[in-house]
């Protein structure tokens, strides 16, 4: 089954701009919003990053996501303690700037990065974990150590000390 096309997105984007996300998706990981729900809930660790603007990310975002926007991403993902092969989700709109900046990642030798085709818009629409007017929360969140935008394996948000409910709408 090959990738989703274009057409389903809803901005109106230049044909360059296409061209260069088509390369990127090319030679990358990519996850749809199922697939994303699924490593939500595998047990295993995720690191969820953030790679729209400021102020789209202070609008509204995924709960737990560390914001590192696709024009400073390569410059600031090392001043977080991710590993390499840390298994890192991306998203942005739709799919198309995190598909830039994951195959950017991978460039850089991170070797687990998937880009999540629908992006906020597939979040918003099946209603997982965002939370909207991020602005109070993301001084914090920006001062806060990386294990703060770690998904736990047990499907809780690791905040400090681990919840003892999962305080995400994507339990299965």
């Amino acid at each position: 089954m090959g990738k989703p096309v274009f057409r389903c997105m809803g901005k109106k984007h230049s044909p360059r701009f296409l061209a260069t996300v088509e390369q990127s998706r090319a030679v990358i990981q990519e996850c749809d919003i199922d697939q994303f729900s699924a490593m939500l809930s595998d047990g295993e660790d995720i690191v969820v990053i953030d790679v729209r603007e400021r102020h789209e990310y202070d609008a509204g975002c995924f709960e737990g996501a560390l914001h590192l926007s696709k024009g400073v991403i390569e410059r600031d993902i090392e001043k977080h303690p991710i590993s390499e092969d840390a298994r890192i989700v991306l998203y942005c709109g739709g799919g198309f700037r995190s598909a830039i900046a994951a195959e950017s990642l991978t460039r850089m030798g991170y070797t687990n990065v998937y880009s999540l085709w629908g992006g906020w818009r597939s979040l918003v629409a099946v209603g997982l974990a965002c939370i909207y007017n991020c602005i109070q929360g993301s001084k914090a969140l920006r001062k806060a150590k990386l294990s703060r935008y770690y998904i736990s394996p047990a499907n809780t948000v690791v905040s400090g000390a681990r919840r003892s409910e999962p305080p995400l709408r994507w339990q299965t």
